[in-house]
């Protein structure tokens, strides 16, 4: 699930190395959160272009959080991962993902490494799992400690439905 607003500088980035993958058997679910930019146009065209992509452009922009809410109620798979409109993912990230996880795992991630635009290495985030406690340190700590690596995992869908998961507010 992409949630997307005003994506226009890095969406066909992001869409192109989705689209690269190995494991090809996907639906790609991008919620265009009202933008105002050239968003629609590129996620139309890309739409025509490939059936795994569905395209959904919101009425009005229903703030992040509801969107990334979305594109997960959205979702029918086994598994679910959230897709950032800037983010570039290596070519056999879905399928080393997918055959990693279990049907017991709530979900499964790799090491996500941050670039500038031109392609340099900024930082590699390395934390080991899913363990008990990681995640709750992580989302309390300081944004250095890389939150976003927690949303952009792959995860077992009907476990992280069950689990009743609260989105933060916009508010």
């Amino acid at each position: 699930g992409m949630p997307v607003y005003n994506g226009e500088k890095y969406i066909r980035e992001a869409i192109d190395s989705l689209l690269a993958q190995t494991f090809t058997n996907f639906e790609l679910i991008v919620s265009d959160n009202c933008s105002t930019d050239g968003t629609s146009n590129i996620c139309k065209e890309y739409a025509s272009r490939d059936s795994r992509i569905r395209y959904i452009q919101q009425d009005r922009n229903i703030g992040a959080s509801a969107n990334f809410g979305f594109v997960f109620q959205e979702a029918s798979g086994d598994f679910f991962m959230w897709a950032a409109h800037d983010d570039l993912w290596d070519k056999n990230w879905l399928e080393v993902l997918i055959y990693n996880i279990s049907s017991s795992d709530m979900g499964v991630r790799g090491i996500p490494v941050t670039i500038d635009e031109h392609n340099n290495i900024l930082r590699t985030t390395s934390v080991s799992s899913f363990i008990k406690g990681e995640v709750i340190k992580a989302f309390l700590d300081e944004e250095k400690n890389s939150k976003a690596f927690y949303w952009y995992a792959m995860f077992n869908r009907r476990l992280l439905a069950k689990a009743n998961f609260k989105l933060l507010n916009d508010k």
